[in-house]
């Protein structure tokens, strides 16, 4: 399938800043320029992009607007931690709904996606890998991220404990290569037994280890993330503060673990982060961006039910 040319202008917003006025030229799929212009009245490209289809129309005059109603582009968002929406569940749905959640997030501007599974057994797992593998074909998700099911019961939150079983790295393994390079990311808990056996297999996989779920104290989070890092996995940790120990002055708990590691290790040791006003106090939130400005992200952690209200 061709993709054909076009320019578009607006206000730009990337990791360089915000430009008010710029010209964004797209060949093929990649963007080939960014020229900032002069703010002020603007004409849109006569090639620009047709509202309905997302393709390029080089009929009629040019658009005009003013600075005031100037379009925002932003890159395209990226979520690593997504359960589904509009009705679709990654972790229990039929191949038409996970479709279905996948394009709702991509029509509101989400182009990078990991479906996230929950705690379940094997054949569960194994079922649903094969139901989004089509869409990983497709470039609708980016891979899975399976949470679960080797956590801690004590820290199920919303993930049925019935499913939640020790660490096994040669259940992960077979998973893993049910389909090779679909499984991007999984949650466990360092003090599942096994999990040290698992890291062997996101090593092999390239597979990200997101530690969560989780009552570990700060001493056995640190140990598994530096045995981690010296097996060059890259760690992240799942929504940072829940279905995890309050961080105590004296008892510091993975949380603070976390946020030592992703200091300790910066570009290999990350944080996710719940920025709903909800999961965590914007406070909170802030204090952790601050301390980790380029290792800290947001993640949605969105169910069938978003966008549903």
């Amino acid at each position: 399938m061709s993709h054909p040319d076009f320019t578009v202008e607006g206000r730009v917003i990337d990791a360089a800043g915000i430009t008010e006025h710029a010209r964004i030229e797209v060949t093929g799929l990649r963007i080939s320029s960014v020229t900032p212009l002069d703010s002020g009245t603007t004409h849109a490209s006569d090639e620009g992009l047709d509202e309905a289809s997302g393709q390029t129309s080089a009929s009629g005059p040019s658009a005009m607007w003013s600075a005031s109603d100037m379009p925002t582009i932003i890159p395209g968002f990226v979520d690593l931690h997504n359960h589904g929406g509009d009705g679709g569940a990654f972790p229990t749905g039929d191949e038409e709904s996970c479709r279905r959640a996948a394009l709702f997030h991509r029509r509101h501007g989400t182009t990078t996606l990991l479906a996230s599974l929950v705690s379940a057994n094997e054949q569960e797992i194994v079922r649903q890998l094969d139901i989004l593998k089509p869409l990983a074909d497709e470039g609708l998700i980016a891979g899975v991220h399976l949470e679960g099911p080797f956590v801690n019961a004590h820290k199920c939150g919303a993930q049925n404990p019935d499913r939640i079983v020790p660490a096994d790295a040669d259940m992960f393994a077979r998973a893993a290569s049910r389909h090779p390079g679909l499984i991007r990311q999984i949650t466990l808990a360092p003090e599942s037994p096994g999990a040290e056996a698992c890291l062997d297999v996101c090593a092999r996989e390239g597979i990200i280890l997101s530690l969560g779920h989780t009552d570990a104290d700060y001493d056995t989070t640190m140990n598994f993330v530096s045995k981690a890092v010296d097996r060059g996995i890259m760690v992240t940790a799942t929504h940072l503060f829940n279905a995890m120990p309050p961080l105590h002055h004296r008892a510091p708990g993975a949380a603070a673990a976390m946020i030592t590691s992703a200091k300790k290790f910066p570009g290999r040791v990350f944080v996710e982060l719940i920025a709903d006003g909800v999961h965590l106090h914007n406070g909170t939130v802030d204090m952790v961006t601050e301390s980790l400005p380029n290792s800290a992200f947001f993640i949605t952690d969105a169910m069938e039910a978003a966008g549903k209200a």
